[in-house]
């Protein structure tokens, strides 16, 4: 069985594995370039995505940590209803949502990730210096933003339309 996949007793239902994510996400584009031009127009959206309209339908549906916690045949019943019926509210899903207790095993990083420690190790042994310090970073988000070299002053008061430099 692949990592990360659970059966559960007496059933033939399987967590989703790397198999099934990308059987899912197959169905998804198919079904997102079916879609596409039979979405309706929506308040605030100047495009409607249908890709994206079917993402946020499985995570709003199945849950944020739907690929640990969701059954795959039932999301792929869940994306082709979407198929269907591509204007209705995701509430309208009368299909299984079933979600699992997430799994025990954590998953692995990816090769090319690489943890916070990793990366401030790099930059502390980096030549290249850095843009924020340890104080900044303490004074919150709103921080001044220490930049190496020359500064431009803008003049807060009107001047006829030329900025003083």
């Amino acid at each position: 069985m692949c990592r990360g996949a659970l059966k559960l007793p007496g059933s033939s239902l399987a967590r989703v594995n790397a198999a099934d994510l990308t059987n899912i996400r197959d169905q998804v584009a198919a079904t997102g370039d079916a879609i596409q031009s039979l979405l309706l127009p929506h308040a605030g959206l100047a495009r409607r995505n249908a890709y994206a309209h079917i993402w946020l339908g499985i995570s709003s549906t199945f849950g944020d940590q739907w690929r640990t916690t969701a059954i795959a045949g039932e999301v792929i019943d869940f994306v082709q209803w979407i198929g269907a019926n591509p204007n209705e509210d995701y509430g309208a899903f009368t299909g299984p949502t079933t979600r699992l207790p997430e799994s025990d095993q954590t998953p692995m990083p990816r090769a090319s990730e690489k943890t916070t420690a990793q990366r401030s190790v790099e930059r502390k042994n980096s030549a290249e210096p850095s843009l924020f310090d340890a104080a900044d970073l303490s004074e919150g988000l709103h921080s001044p933003r220490r930049v190496d070299g020359p500064t431009t002053d803008f003049c807060t008061e009107s001047n006829g339309g030329a900025d003083s430099v």
